[in-house]
């Protein structure tokens, strides 16, 4: 088994998500045995369900699981064995929100305890909210297969949530559309709605009413226990960084609602702002040292994505105004972010 889950650069997927696809498998009458063999995995690896195991072995097992099953649409069929313990406390926190807009929120809060395979993110267009998710995995069988999970369950746990049939406004997906008319209509009975193939990004697209539909389960002090929980988790997986890449990983999350202030990304962290910059001088690293590193990082992931306009990417960056954006970015890439566009041939 691979000791460092990250390692390889596919991230590390936590035991309840892993179960979802055995479990899934085994129904299709693949034996669990097999399936963790042909992982490299050890056959009490499940037992332990605060274990993480790396993306490659997440892969192999799926590479070997989706042909066995016979099922060409394994991962959007393996949503309906989804329940809240497959996202690990993630799913108790969005159980107990109030409505589905909030507990979307806490799914980009918290889903790295559920593991790193994908990235979800929330933009906001006119009256229409979007929710992406950008998988890291490549390998064409895999990625689709996930791709699909990930939209199906989020759509199938949603209507267990607020005990509700409604559907997404639309959905978007990366990958082709399946040649049988058949499995189109899989796609389109799962999800309630449109369905557009080959996009550029993988997302559900959500009306207002929708976001505000109440939960049925909804506790708000159980909820604060809940995360209180899911922040010390958190804290735990981080604790093989370093302080300057805690710092960044509390910044990434916070930029978005604007410049985190160094008092704030100290309180994320539970240290003073005192100790914040003497541990991050320790390192050779600052706090606006960092802060520009990862808008630099982000500003070019996000200007390879055609689906997030300009003003998008301006929030996501935590600026206030337009010029602010521009400003920075030709201060530190020497051309503006269309002239960036045009050379790379974006």
């Amino acid at each position: 088994m691979n000791n460092n889950p990250e390692a390889d650069g596919l991230g590390y997927v936590s035991i309840p998500a892993l179960l979802q696809y055995i479990e899934s498998a085994e129904r299709y009458g693949l034996a669990r045995w097999e399936m963790l063999v042909a992982a490299g995995l050890n056959k009490d690896v499940l037992e332990n369900k605060a274990q993480r195991i790396s993306g490659s072995a997440l892969q192999e097992m799926l590479r070997f699981i989706i042909p066995k099953s016979g099922d060409p649409l394994f991962g959007l069929h393996t949503a309906q064995t989804i329940a809240p313990s497959s996202y690990s406390v993630l799913g108790y926190i969005a159980m107990n929100a109030a409505n589905i807009g909030e507990a979307m929120g806490k799914i980009q809060q918290y889903e790295k305890l559920v593991g790193d395979m994908g990235l979800s993110s929330i933009i906001q267009r006119d009256d229409k909210t979007e929710l992406h998710w950008h998988c890291r995995f490549k390998d064409p069988l895999v990625k689709t297969h996930l791709i699909d999970n990930v939209l199906a369950s989020w759509v199938t746990y949603t209507r267990w949530l607020c005990d509700s049939a409604q559907a997404p406004h639309a959905v978007m997906i990366e990958h082709p559309a399946p040649k049988s008319d058949k499995l189109i209509q899989a796609y389109q009975q799962l999800f309630g709605c449109t369905i557009h193939f080959n996009q550029r990004y993988s997302a559900l697209i959500v009306t207002r009413e929708i976001l505000e539909l109440p939960l049925k389960h909804a506790d708000k002090l159980l909820l604060k226990t809940l995360e209180q929980h899911a922040s010390q988790q958190l804290s735990e997986l981080d604790d093989d960084l370093s302080f300057s890449e805690r710092v960044r990983h509390s910044m990434a999350f916070l930029l978005p609602t604007g410049v985190p202030r160094k008092e704030k990304i100290a309180q994320y962290l539970n240290v003073s702002e005192r100790t914040l910059q003497r541990r991050l001088h320790e390192e050779g690293s600052s706090y606006q040292q960092i802060l520009d590193k990862l808008r630099c990082t982000l500003a070019q992931q996000y200007l390879h994505n055609p689906a997030i306009s300009t003003e998008d990417i301006c929030q996501q960056l935590g600026f206030q105004e337009l010029r602010s954006y521009h400003r920075f970015f030709k201060k530190m890439f020497a051309m503006t972010p269309g002239q960036y566009k045009k050379h790379h041939k974006l």
